[in-house]
């Protein structure tokens, strides 16, 4: 009897779910799954923005940073005024020069930095001796350091050795200046 007794409630407590039941449990479950998922791939997208927006700070911080560790490390800086070539406001505005005195014969490696086709571009030049009359279009050597740049512009004050340096992207703009150290040429 006893036996019997169990079965009986056990039969009555396994009462199964009614189908209106089942309906609203699983609309209930993808609603939040959807909202769950949409949540998901919002931070997913911003995550993204922020990495771009700071992939991008940190290039204009390596090319300002590259430009001004060359500066510092150049043994003669030459102020010059590029307006007979293209590149008449979208160059650094000074020439580095580093010589190489342990060959034979000693070489001027001339640099200098260019705005083209939305990239800062280092341009570099080796002479056996400096001329007074150095165009930008003669030089080789184009090293890309900044791509997707909107803007670039460089202005050297002579009278206090300082050089304005800004470089612009699409998220932000980038503005140094840095006073220069070293010997300042004008060939002129």
């Amino acid at each position: 009897m006893m036996k019997f007794y169990f079965k009986h409630i056990i039969k009555k407590s396994l009462k199964g779910f009614t189908l209106i039941e089942l309906v609203i449990s699983i609309a209930l479950i993808s609603l939040m799954s959807t909202g769950l998922l949409n949540l998901v791939f919002t931070t997913n997208l911003m995550t993204k923005e922020i990495e771009l927006i700071s992939e991008n700070q940190l290039k204009l911080e390596y090319g300002l940073n590259y430009i001004i560790n060359e500066i510092d490390s150049a043994d003669l800086i030459i102020a010059k005024d590029f307006s007979s070539t293209k590149y008449n406001n979208n160059n650094l505005g000074i020439l580095l020069v580093n010589i190489d005195a342990s060959s034979k014969n000693k070489k001027y490696s001339v640099t200098t930095y260019i705005y083209e086709r939305k990239q800062l571009v280092r341009i570099n030049q080796k002479y056996p001796v400096l001329h007074k009359r150095m165009d930008l279009k003669d030089f080789s050597g184009n090293n890309p350091i900044i791509d997707e740049l909107e803007s670039f512009s460089s202005n050297y004050n002579e009278k206090n050795k300082t050089l304005k340096i800004t470089l612009k992207n699409k998220f932000e703009e980038l503005e140094k200046v840095h006073y220069i150290r070293g010997v300042i040429y004008d060939f002129e």
